[in-house]
């Protein structure tokens, strides 16, 4: 962290020792609004990011321990799924950013040669702010994929909820045992009675189903323990990357300004397809990473929704 950082401070000096009209991106007000709070935005990321993994790393092992606990309960033996989203999404989110990195590095070389430049001028004066984009790019990647994971172990007791919601018998036994409904009136959902009749001589059999109610006790005391576990893990999720992701938020959102006033305010800008490819381009990737972290997080907000509407309705029908 302290070596990009320290590199990125000494490549803007050597940009600047010559005067900043001969620079290769400060060259005007607008340029230099974008460029200093680009680089500020991406250095204070770079820190935020790497501190705080190296601060909450052990709260990072108890939430990849919590829900390997809630998958032994829930019985997700071959989580396929979710090892595919998580190769697609990474593979994704370094392909794309690779490809911005390296047009923007060939862009900035262009207008060098173009304006014949000084020889130490030029993008490699700004390569650090390069290889910070792809340490935080791993960081959201982290954050997208840990809180998908949790979504999708809420989705699965939401299934296990619809099927005790379908289910009249068990319906009272869920209330009990939650604590909200005192002894029985009707104990006949829970003992059933077998009748055979026998040709010529008929017996009545009792058979108890007692076990029956036990077995779904405790099911439903294990959902309530991977429900609590699960509430565990979003409250460490929150210690570990809530300034994180709060930090990429705000970084996202001035480069969604900044990019497109870059285009409105610099002529030269406007006169080169190139330039305003890369500067879509850009446009475009900032969009994506917003959508990385708000998705998942909106996703998995509205599967507690839906724990919430189906424990009502289980415990008031």
């Amino acid at each position: 962290m302290a070596s990009l950082i320290s590199a990125q401070i000494w490549g803007f000096w050597r940009d600047l020792r010559r005067g900043w009209e001969n620079s290769t991106r400060l060259k005007s007000r607008t340029a230099i609004i974008f460029t200093v709070s680009d680089g500020l935005g991406l250095m204070s990321l770079t820190a935020v990011s790497i501190i705080g993994s190296i601060m909450h790393w052990q709260q990072g092992q108890t939430i990849i321990d919590k829900l390997i606990d809630c998958d032994e309960k829930l019985g997700i033996l071959s989580p396929k799924k979710l090892r595919r989203h998580t190769i697609l999404l990474t593979f994704c989110s370094l392909s794309c950013c690779i490809i911005v990195l390296c047009l923007d590095f060939y862009m900035w070389n262009y207008k060098v040669k173009l304006n014949k430049k000084l020889d130490n001028k030029g993008p490699f004066n700004y390569l650090p702010l390069l290889f910070m984009y792809v340490i935080f790019i791993m960081m959201e990647d982290q954050y997208a994929i840990i809180v998908y994971n949790v979504g999708q172990r809420f989705f699965r007791i939401n299934k296990t909820l619809e099927n005790i919601l379908n289910s009249s018998k068990i319906t009272n036994q869920f209330r009990k045992d939650l604590g909200l409904a005192g002894d029985f009136r009707d104990q006949g959902q829970f003992i059933t009675y077998s009748r055979q009749e026998m040709i010529g001589n008929t017996r009545m059999f009792r058979k108890s189903k007692l076990m029956d109610s036990i077995v779904a006790n405790d099911s439903i005391s294990q959902l309530v323990t991977v429900h609590a576990t699960l509430c565990d893990t979003v409250s460490l999720i929150n210690t570990v990357y809530g300034v994180i992701v709060l930090v990429i938020t705000i970084t996202c959102l001035i480069h969604l300004v900044l990019s497109p006033y870059t285009l409105i305010m610099e002529d030269d800008v406007r006169r080169e397809s190139i330039f305003v490819i890369v500067n879509g381009l850009w446009c475009i990737f900032h969009i994506w990473r917003l959508l990385g972290i708000v998705e998942p997080t909106y996703a998995t907000t509205m599967q507690v929704f839906v724990i919430n509407y189906l424990n009502y309705n289980i415990i008031n029908v």
